[in-house]
């Protein structure tokens, strides 16, 4: 939980947002993120994870939805700025967004193109782009991919890629969603190495309960566009009544901590 002796990185106040036709996907949402916290975001299909990190980086609307009552009191912001069309261009900056699926993400030919495209746009000079590419693909285990075509990768290998683009931009928080599906064991060991060693902020909806355990040090349980608990992993993964409730399973390693 957010300590008051910290500045949050992440504010969010009364969230609620609803796609056309009323589906409503968020309701009143309130959380705050400290510096260096990695928070797991989990909950059942449909629960509204996706649609709350879309909402961390301004790629769902500022004006959010006019038939819920209280929205003008809404407000996300990052490191104190509103995320708005005013703020877009720094709040990008700072929030760097994994897609789930990397064929979302990934829109050039080759690696070295598409890893280069966030740092052109912050007018960054060669030399410098040429480093952060380098060091980025170093830091996600792929030096020398920098000539390889993307659609030639495997799953693993681009999902890496994605990651590698988000970090050569250098943001200070991380949204991740679903970042281990369709990973194999190998990819999925890497892919949680990257991350720890990212000093950052963190933000990851899952599905991987296990994933949760070994590296968040906080979990939301969201489910229904609301937020049904908030706190340590082991305290609410554990509550195997709050998890069947919300259509989870305590994770087999808190289990088996358990029953011994």
């Amino acid at each position: 939980m957010p300590s008051e002796s910290q500045e949050p990185v992440l504010n969010i106040r009364n969230l609620n947002f609803q796609y056309p036709g009323d589906i409503e996907a968020l309701r009143n949402i309130d959380f705050q993120v400290n510096p260096q916290e990695r928070v797991g975001i989990v909950g059942p299909s449909g629960a509204g994870k996706s649609t709350l990190l879309l909402h961390l980086n301004g790629l769902l609307p500022e004006k959010l939805s006019p038939s819920i009552p209280n929205t003008d009191t809404a407000s996300v912001s990052i490191m104190g700025k509103s995320v708005s069309e005013k703020n877009i261009y720094q709040i990008r900056q700072w929030v760097g967004l994994l897609f789930q699926d990397p064929d979302d993400q990934l829109f050039c030919p080759t690696v070295e193109e598409d890893i280069a495209f966030g740092p052109l746009n912050m007018k960054l000079s060669q030399e410098e782009v040429h480093k952060r590419i380098s060091e980025s693909l170093c830091s996600v285990g792929l030096e020398n991919y920098e000539k390889r075509k993307t659609m030639q990768l495997s799953m693993g290998e681009r999902k890496r890629v994605c990651l590698a683009g988000i970090l050569a931009c250098q943001p200070s928080i991380l949204v991740l969603d679903e970042p281990t599906s369709n990973l194999d064991p190998r990819a999925r060991r890497r892919l949680l190495g990257i991350l720890q060693n990212f000093e950052g902020c963190q933000i990851i909806a899952t599905h991987d309960l296990e994933f949760v355990v070994e590296h968040c040090n906080r979990v939301i349980l969201l489910d229904g566009g609301k937020i049904h608990a908030d706190g340590t992993p082991k305290t609410v993964l554990s509550d195997s009544v709050l998890m069947k409730e919300h259509g989870l399973e305590v994770p087999l390693s808190i289990q088996w901590k358990m029953r011994s």
